[in-house]
């Protein structure tokens, strides 16, 4: 007897083997499950996450695709504006982002080189993110989803997160590795003053983020990303740095029961009314490194060149793929991965030893006293 919906075991099969780390196991079932759903959009772009993941941008691109059917990932279209089909000429496009704002830090990248091809490059995004934007410099109008105009004679929109399927990004080549955010070099040197303040000149400011937006970890894709702060007690017990919280939202509440609160800078509640994108990356730009979960933040140190340690659960999500402690999208960045599902505590020791090692590479280098660090 047929049994047409026993397909969807495949679906709880993918879902298992990539949170143990089998990712090709998740392909063949992605592959089996669409063998029985195959028009399904869900599916296809399970399967697009999972050949990312792997380093297919060739194949995974397209298949991310699907993710724009309705009611999956919602983009925010412009009323009364036409979506790009990405060959007729257009005189305006309007990049819409989309999903969080690691995404929208990461591929605004791209930016520039629709500049070559089109008159006009505008973006769309939540209000919050305008400094940011402004910052980047590149694109010709910033847009909200309340103020993005309509109906716009010879203008069109695509979604931010298609760009780089369109220009033939490949693991191998993602056109873009340099650095492509600057924080505006009067806010670092007000925040450098104010952070470094009964600080000596050995000592090195870290910045810490542990918790993401909870809303996408609740897809099988991000779950699992984030960790407690009292995670990385092993980093404070380190001699010779001062922290400093860039957490906002859920999470915050941790920094007022940590066992290692004294470390904080004394300008720790400046930092906590601090809620504006170009602001925090002065903040970020005035420390020696930045310690993170996979967040906006960390994309934004990343953005910005700047040191930055990035934690990664056993499964991470599909743009830093399953090995090795580097990325090709932010060349300063270096990663430490979870040995165990689940298991932060020997992450937090290894982030503690390099650390230490840093500390002293840094001693055996050089005199600090004759070596003034520099900022942004």
């Amino acid at each position: 007897m047929l049994q047409p919906r026993a397909g969807h075991g495949f679906m709880a099969l993918g879902a298992v083997l990539r949170l143990l780390g089998d990712i090709h196991g998740a392909e063949q079932a992605c592959r089996e499950l669409l063998k029985c759903f195959p028009d399904e959009p869900a599916f296809q772009t399970n399967l697009g996450m999972v050949l990312l993941h792997q380093g297919d941008y060739q194949q995974g691109w397209p298949a991310y695709e699907a993710r724009l059917a309705p009611g999956l990932f919602p983009v925010p279209s412009p009323r009364g504006v036409k979506r790009w089909d990405q060959q007729s000429a257009t005189e305006e496009l309007i990049l819409v982002a989309e999903q969080g704002a690691g995404d929208l830090i990461q591929f605004m990248r791209y930016a520039g080189f629709l500049k070559l091809l089109i008159p006009r490059v505008s973006i769309q995004a939540d209000a919050r993110f305008r400094t940011l934007l402004e910052l980047f410099g590149t694109f010709d109008a910033i847009h909200t989803p309340e103020s993005c105009p309509e109906d716009t004679a010879g203008c069109e929109w695509m979604p931010l997160m298609s760009v780089p399927g369109l220009l033939g990004v490949t693991a191998d080549n993602p056109l873009i590795e340099a650095p492509y955010l600057a924080a505006f070099s009067e806010s670092v040197q007000r925040w450098t003053a104010v952070l470094r303040r009964g600080m000596s000149e050995p000592e090195r400011l870290v910045a810490l983020h542990w918790q993401g937006n909870p809303e996408p970890e609740r897809s099988w894709s991000m779950a699992g990303r984030s960790f407690r702060l009292e995670d990385l007690s092993a980093v404070a017990a380190g001699h010779g740095i001062r922290l400093v919280s860039v957490q906002k939202g859920t999470g915050s509440e941790q920094l007022a029961e940590c066992s290692f609160l004294h470390r904080f800078v004394d300008a720790q509640p400046l930092v906590d009314q601090c809620w504006d994108y170009a602001e925090t990356a002065a903040i970020l730009a005035s420390c020696d490194l930045v310690i993170s979960s996979d967040s906006g933040i960390a994309h934004l140190a990343g953005a910005l060149g700047l040191t930055t340690w990035l934690l990664l659960d056993y499964a991470p999500d599909w743009r830093w793929g399953g090995r090795g402690d580097r990325t090709i999208w932010y060349p300063s960045m270096r990663l430490f991965r979870q040995e165990q599902l689940g298991d932060w505590s020997p992450v937090g020791r290894a982030v503690s030893l390099a650390l230490s090692e840093l500390g002293a590479r840094d001693t055996s280098q050089s005199n600090p006293a004759q070596n003034p660090r520099e900022t942004r």
